[in-house]
Parts: structure tokens; C-alpha cells; sequence
């Protein structure tokens, strides 16, 4: 990946996140990770191997291709944004077990797999943002 140096890593217990005109405050969430308009290239597989992540925020980047199933992995995020990327193909089912807050796949091409399992899950998501359902 081109850039490596725009990535932040921080560790810390507390951070505010806002959306749909809400601030909650994540006590406890680990790291914040923030990769901040500097990388390109695919999204590597081990982004699942990231120790204590609660606040994935990849965004902003110039990352194509799929989202890989391997952050269905992470341990206890709350927050995954991977809107605004050039991502196609279905949401990885690996997500479902992820307890997430906020999750925001908007202006991708990404898409939700149509089952009803993974639309219940997609519910459970207090601010879901995404994309289209998959044909079936």
C-alpha cells in the first residue's frame, strides 16, 4: 500500500462518536484506528488480526476491490466504516458476529446478501448506513 505513513493507530478508552445528530461516548473500546486518505491498494486480510479494535475507519482512501471477510474477526469493534471506497461485491457474512453501533457501506458497491438472517443482523445496527441487497 502507497502511503503507509497517513495511517494512525491510537490507543485509548474513551472516544466520542457522533451520528444521525446522536454523540455516544464509547468507553472502553480500545483502539481507534483511522486510516486517513493516504492508502490505496486491496484491503489486506489481516485487517481481522487488529488487537482490540473498536473504531475501524477506513474511508477516505483510495482501497478497491471487496471488503475480505476477515473483520467479521475483530474482537469487539462498534464502529466499521468503509463507506466512499471503491468496494464492489457482497457484504462478507462473517460480519453477523460483530455486535456493531455504527456501520456505514454507503456510496460502495458493495451489497447486503438478500437472506433473511443477515437483514435481521443488518436491523440490530443502531446507525446503519449501506448500499443494495444482492440479486438473488
Amino acid at each position: 500500500m502507497a502511503g503507509e505513513e497517513g495511517a494512525s493507530v491510537t490507543s485509548t478508552g474513551l472516544v466520542s462518536a457522533r451520528g444521525s445528530g446522536e454523540t455516544r461516548i464509547l468507553a472502553g473500546v480500545g483502539n481507534i484506528i483511522r486510516c486517513s486518505g493516504q492508502l490505496s491498494g486491496t484491503l489486506p486480510e489481516w485487517l481481522g488480526d487488529l488487537p482490540a479494535v473498536g473504531y475501524l475507519g477506513l474511508w477516505g482512501n483510495d482501497f478497491t476491490g471487496y471488503l475480505p471477510a476477515s473483520p467479521g474477526n475483530l474482537e469487539s469493534p462498534e464502529v466499521l466504516y468503509v463507506h466512499t471506497l471503491d468496494l464492489s461485491g457482497p457484504l462478507p457474512r462473517s460480519l453477523m458476529d460483530l455486535d456493531l453501533y455504527w456501520f456505514h457501506w454507503y456510496w460502495t458497491d458493495l451489497r447486503s446478501p438478500p437472506d433473511d438472517e443477515f437483514q435481521a443482523w443488518l436491523e440490530t445496527i443502531r446507525h446503519h448506513e449501506g448500499g443494495s441487497v444482492c440479486d438473488q
